[in-house]
């Protein structure tokens, strides 16, 4: 192979071209195309300098239409639990959306609305007066709105001292400046900070939500009080762990309670203070505190329209059963049960027919409960003329009984008796009747029956990996196709498969090759 120099044009390659001494002479097609090479890599890292030639489409947008789809977005979080998670505040949404360019940043700033939800929380007693100048610049923005706050603290930080009154002195006294604008206030704060926040103010015209879940802290043999003297709006309270007798506040005009870890004897002493309640959930009932006396003859509640009860587990059954020997809700529209190591048949039967209105009821069996048995069950519901919804749902676990069976399908056709203005059934959890039971019930001319929709989805725990309960082809024949629209009968049957979330008719019609004729 002959050897050259390669040309003057052609110099940035000499190094790269020597081997061992040698120089090769590279044809000039080739060489162009490692110039081309060498050249791309290079264009690829500078920064481009070209614009697009239209801008984004959001770009476009009016300046109110933008600050609207934030507010909705914004919105939709504040709504939901996760908006009182603890978080610092440079992950707010406003923050956020002014970090985005400046024309979003512009919005942020000057849209007051975007600025009325605040989340407060204190995470170093030592960022204290830095956490008060930013949440007395944040509610400044946000002009004469009504405002959302959220105040919490981080436990970790507590001590056996009470330092955390002194220094959290600065935050609090932000937060109570703004008191004639509180609309929703949530507090996951020690009860000793409550006097400090609430005493000195006589006024909050427009707070409508009082949330209060007081962290625990080893001073708690101490007394401490949460006072609103006048709060006209108030419409909402939820409290954890607080009790009844620490609470003064306007009871009268409260539409909505939400209370966790409660005494019986509070239970009824709220019903009686709270004379416009149309909604009530009392959760983890343990027991009676004997703070309160018990009402000599039930006490009847008017306004009454929605109850929900939790009680606590087998301890405290005897004093669980008391809430329902003492009320009378003659307004009850739905009531829902949560049964855990115990069933109140007799208290529940009592409690039904003394209400007498028409009643949603939805019993819920979590974990498996299997003290729940299918006898108590239909003696529950015997006789019961006030049900006109019915929702059972049995969470499966290997020790949960089946409570829904052959047994009590057959008892709402063939007893006129039993649950006689039931319109609507729903059963959540695992098969345990056969679909013959639910074809005759179906198919049943008893008179009076008014049951015009039936959903039943089904799960199976012990299997999550098995074959979904296709319905067997004689009872699916009888049952009239997918749609299940009886002649002279408005009604319809669903049957789901939970872990699929399958339609099973249309799927066992499918399985055993049937096609509906017209």
């Amino acid at each position: 192979m002959s050897t050259s120099e390669p040309s003057d044009d052609h110099d940035q390659f000499a190094n790269s071209e020597s081997y061992l001494g040698v120089q090769f002479a590279v044809p000039s097609s080739e060489r162009t195309t490692r110039l081309h090479g060498a050249t791309i890599p290079s264009l690829a890292t500078e920064p481009t300098s070209l614009k697009p030639i239209h801008d984004p489409p959001i770009l476009s947008l009016p300046f109110e239409v933008l600050a609207e789809i934030f507010l909705l977005y914004t919105g939709e979080i504040y709504d939901t639990d996760e908006c009182y998670t603890n978080s610092k505040p440079g992950r707010s949404t406003p923050l956020l959306l002014a970090g985005v360019c400046r024309s979003w940043r512009d919005i942020s700033l000057t849209t007051a609305r975007l600025w009325t939800t605040i989340k407060i929380f204190i995470y170093s007693l030592d960022k204290t007066p830095l956490l008060a100048e930013i949440a007395k610049c944040w509610m400044a923005r946000s002009g004469q709105l009504p405002l959302s706050i959220s105040f919490s603290i981080a436990t970790s930080i507590l001590k056996w001292e009470m330092a955390h009154v002194y220094q959290a002195a600065p935050l609090i006294e932000v937060i109570r400046y703004y008191s004639s604008r509180w609309r929703r206030l949530t507090l996951y704060i020690p009860a000793d900070l409550y006097e400090d926040l609430t005493d000195p103010l006589t006024f909050t015209p427009v707070l409508q939500d009082l949330r209060i879940f007081p962290v625990v802290t080893q001073d708690s043999d101490r007394l401490f009080i949460f006072r609103l003297a006048k709060a006209p709006l108030l419409s909402r309270l939820e409290t954890s762990c607080v009790s009844v007798n620490n609470i003064q506040i306007p009871w009268l005009s409260l539409t909505t309670l939400n209370v966790d870890s409660i005494f019986v004897d509070e239970t009824l002493e709220l019903l009686k203070l709270a004379v416009q309640l149309i909604s009530a959930k009392f959760s983890d009932i343990c027991g009676n505190g004997s703070v309160f006396e018990l009402p000599t003859t039930p006490l009847t509640h008017y306004h009454l329209r929605h109850l929900d009860v939790r009680p606590e587990y087998d301890t405290f059954r005897t004093e669980t059963s008391l809430l329902f020997q003492n009320i009378i809700l003659p307004s009850l529209e739905s009531f829902t049960y949560y049964a855990q190591d115990y069933f109140l048949v007799n208290e529940l039967q009592g409690f039904f027919r003394r209400s007498r209105s028409p009643i949603i009821f939805e019993l819920v069996i979590p974990d498996g409960n299997p003290s729940v048995t299918e006898a108590e069950f239909i003696h529950l519901l015997s006789g019961l003329s006030c049900i006109t919804t019915l929702s059972v749902s049995v969470f499966p676990s290997p020790s949960t009984r089946k409570i829904v069976t052959d047994c009590f399908i057959h008892q709402l056709y063939l007893s006129p008796d039993f649950l006689p203005n039931l319109e609507v059934l729903n059963f959540f959890g695992m098969h345990g009747f056969s679909w013959e039971s639910i074809a005759d019930l179906w198919l049943s001319n008893r008179i009076g029956l008014k049951l015009r929709h039936v959903n039943i989805k089904l799960c199976n725990e012990d299997k999550p990996g098995s074959l979904p309960f296709y319905i067997d082809k004689d009872s699916l024949t009888r049952m009239h196709g997918p749609n299940l629209r009886l002649p002279n009968k408005q009604a319809t049957l669903n049957i789901t498969d939970h872990t699929t979330g399958m339609d099973m008719i249309s799927a066992s019609l499918a399985f055993h090759g049937l096609t509906l004729k017209v």
